[in-house]
């Protein structure tokens, strides 16, 4: 367990080898995923059904949708960083065909942003104490947002799936006191554990409801 966000499919994220050129090509021959250049960083949508990949090199996105059928990864969207410094963003997670989150290089105001990859509109997440450095970032299933921050504040902050009325635009839904940390783990189905600095304790919420559910000991033998 790594102090990151952490996926239940992550055994087989490690199954994926990722060529470029051995990828299913678009429709549109003459258009080539990152211009041949090598990825840097992929990350899997929380259903499983898209994957986004990252080149410095290039400095573009692009994100594919799995073809199950095939065992083919299509191409669905391409965006280039034009407007962003090259290699100063990291790509933590993907939302389907449209959204993907990224992160700044440390000592900016906010370190996360939602870029919609298919109009290029940005969304820098904000809350109460969310200013500086957050150690992590995840998409749930459901399609919200949860950021961990360590010190000095030690909360977890969710952001509600934006829809129709809301124009696009997450919005904070709440935040979740935490002790402090050794350690923490979101699964893509909305739940939060934190393994404290205390040895063998771990502490279960529920992201969805922002309710705490469960303490785990270590047994004594």
């Amino acid at each position: 367990m790594s102090k990151h966000d952490y996926d239940d499919y992550e055994e087989k994220e490690n199954e994926f080898e990722v060529i470029v050129d051995k990828i299913s090509p678009y429709k549109d021959t003459n258009i080539n995923p990152h211009n041949g250049k090598s990825i840097s960083k992929l990350v899997y949508s929380p259903n499983m059904k898209y994957v986004a990949t990252i080149s410095d090199n290039d400095n573009s996105i692009v994100v594919w949708k799995i073809n199950d059928e095939h065992s083919e990864l299509e191409p669905v969207c391409t965006r280039f960083l034009g407007s962003y410094i090259k290699n100063q963003w990291t790509l933590s997670g993907v939302l389907d065909y449209k959204y993907v989150l990224l992160q700044k290089s440390r000592g900016k105001a906010y370190d996360f942003e939602i870029i919609d990859i298919q109009t290029g509109s940005e969304q820098i997440l904000k809350a109460q104490s969310l200013t500086g450095a957050v150690d992590g970032a995840s998409f749930l299933e459901n399609g919200d947002v949860v950021m961990v921050k360590g010190e000095p504040s030690y909360r977890a902050y969710i952001f509600s799936k934006p829809d129709f009325n809301s124009g696009h635009q997450w919005r904070h839904k709440g935040s979740i006191e935490i002790n402090k940390y050794h350690k923490y783990v979101i699964s893509r189905k909305g739940k939060l554990l934190i393994l404290l600095d205390v040895p063998s304790v771990i502490m279960q919420w529920d992201l969805e409801t922002l309710k705490f559910e469960a303490q785990y000991l270590e047994e004594e033998t």
